[in-house]
């Protein structure tokens, strides 16, 4: 904990350091720095994303920027979690969708309290299934839009989902109540399993670690998470930001 806490400033002198500068806190749920999205999906997201908001109390944010400004996404969106306080800090329940066009990246950044739910590898097959098709067609409005309906239904089941998603179209193939698809969940099964496998040999093969419970680093190299080894505990601010936390949580893809 300490360590993820030294951190923090760290990264914040390094963007001093490098020139390295982040949006300034949004206005909104959906902020298209970048300029590719249409109005329409602008403004539809938002009133979806509101309702999931006020639904759940998760906050989830969608943001596209011109430039990483020769950052990696994973540190970019880390550094911008931080920045905006997303989410709620008793909760650590943030979810941020970064669109990066110029250099062709995308990443769903997940907060401490989703994780469980949203793991790494639900957020990569989102991205790879439903996000980078889109994407390769030059189609951001319907590439987002399946992101934050897929990121929606995998956190969220039942009456909820159908007040959320009231009166509203979704573009994703499928139900958006669901990820049920038997692709996707057989994917998710043998991830599941290398994962297992993975976790268990590097327990044989330490000594003494015999009841410690933590996510091991060596299971990042499938491509997953992305660790960037960050962290914020804010008070609060932006649009209700509460200053949840994130450790690097999610998935990135490229197209």
């Amino acid at each position: 904990m300490a360590k993820i806490r030294t951190l923090i400033p760290i990264a914040a002198l390094s963007c001093l350091l490098f020139g390295f500068t982040l949006p300034d806190t949004p206005a909104g749920r959906v902020n298209d720095f970048a300029d590719i999205l249409s109005p329409q999906t602008e403004q539809e997201l938002e009133a979806l994303l509101l309702r999931y908001e006020q639904t759940t109390t998760n906050q989830l944010v969608v943001v596209t920027v011109p430039s990483l400004e020769g950052q990696s996404i994973e540190e970019y969106s880390i550094r911008l979690a931080e920045k905006w306080k997303i989410g709620q800090k008793e909760k650590d329940n943030g979810i941020i969708l970064l669109v990066a066009p110029q250099e062709r990246r995308v990443r769903i950044e997940v907060g401490y309290g989703l994780e469980p739910v949203l793991t790494d590898a639900t957020c990569a097959l989102i991205i790879q299934r439903y996000i980078i098709p889109a994407f390769k067609e030059g189609n951001y409005d319907i590439g987002v839009r399946q992101g934050v309906e897929k990121v929606i239904a995998a956190t969220v089941d039942g009456d909820d989902l159908e007040k959320i998603f009231s009166g509203y179209t979704p573009m994703a193939r499928g139900t958006p109540s669901t990820l049920e698809d038997p692709v996707l969940w057989g994917v998710i099964l043998f991830l599941g399993a290398v994962f297992l496998i993975l976790i268990l040999d590097s327990r044989r093969s330490a000594h003494s670690i015999r009841g410690r419970r933590r996510r091991s680093p060596g299971i990042y190299w499938i491509g997953f998470g992305g660790r960037s080894g960050g962290g914020f505990w804010g008070g609060g601010g932006g649009f209700s930001g509460g200053g949840g936390g994130f450790g690097g949580g999610g998935a990135s893809g490229s197209w």
